[in-house]
């Protein structure tokens, strides 16, 4: 089994939103692992992004990216141990400004408060371009452990509606087509 760097155990460094290190979407993807074993909860029961009967008392880390306005993002979350994940804008590090971007269907952020170590993937369309943090909680105070985050750039289609269809056209009677639907 992997180890998570050491300093997650001994005291993480961005176990505060403001302290969220940047991931790199270099060739359009990022990934990141983790252990929330080590960090604090940074804003107590504050935090519900938006579910008024639960609220997050784990401990959470942060990490950051740079997400531009017309495209999706895939992030795909695998937790150990029952997670919650969302989402909003970095300049949102308070609890009310995370819970605002939380509750906005995609567009500033996202929520979801029980992820399986099954792993799920959320979709984030930035309504604006900036920077964007993905942070792993808990609804449960005594969960802690490891996880993997990756974030996939989609790059918008120009085909995406019936007015807007490709031309396809045929070589020696044939076409061949690659494309990606995600998004």
């Amino acid at each position: 089994t992997a180890r998570p760097p050491i300093d997650e155990l001994t005291g993480a460094t961005n176990g505060t939103c403001t302290k969220a290190p940047k991931t790199s979407c270099g060739d359009g993807e990022a990934s990141v692992s983790g252990n929330t074993a080590g960090a604090q909860n940074e804003l107590g029961t504050k935090s519900n992004c938006a579910y008024k009967n639960y609220n997050f008392p784990a401990r959470q880390l942060y990490y950051k990216f740079t997400a531009k306005k017309g495209y999706k993002y895939a992030v795909t979350v695998k937790p150990s141990v029952y997670a919650a994940v969302y989402a909003f804008r970095s300049n949102a590090c308070s609890a009310s400004g995370i819970n605002t971007d939380c509750a906005s269907n995609g567009n500033f952020g996202f929520n979801h408060h029980l992820v399986s170590s099954y792993g799920r993937t959320f979709w984030l369309t930035p309504g604006a371009s900036g920077d964007y943090t993905v942070a792993i909680d808990s609804r449960y105070a005594s969960y802690a452990g490891t996880f993997s985050i990756k974030v996939k750039e989609v790059f918008p289609t120009t085909n995406a509606t019936c007015a807007k269809a490709a031309t396809l056209s045929l070589t020696g009677g044939k076409v061949a087509i690659n494309s990606d639907t995600s998004g």
